[in-house]
């Protein structure tokens, strides 16, 4: 869980310094969607899915510890 979180920090930090310093990209726009945009949310899709399974996992393993007691 902490490791993507960790991903997902990264990939903020990578979005968003490019907005906060106002770079175009001057490469062209299928630069920008298809390579800066979808390849990029590949890295946010992914580990958002894992850090959604391993809390759910953490979750559930907290109840069943309670119901022992």
């Amino acid at each position: 869980l902490s490791i993507c979180l960790s991903q997902l920090y990264g990939c903020i930090v990578y979005f968003v310094t490019p907005l906060l310093d106002n770079v175009e990209y001057a490469a062209g726009p299928f630069y920008f969607w298809f390579y800066y945009i979808f390849m990029n949310n590949i890295w946010v899709v992914i580990p958002s899915l894992v850090a959604l399974r391993s809390w759910r996992q953490i979750v559930q393993a907290f109840q069943i510890k309670s119901k022992k007691k």
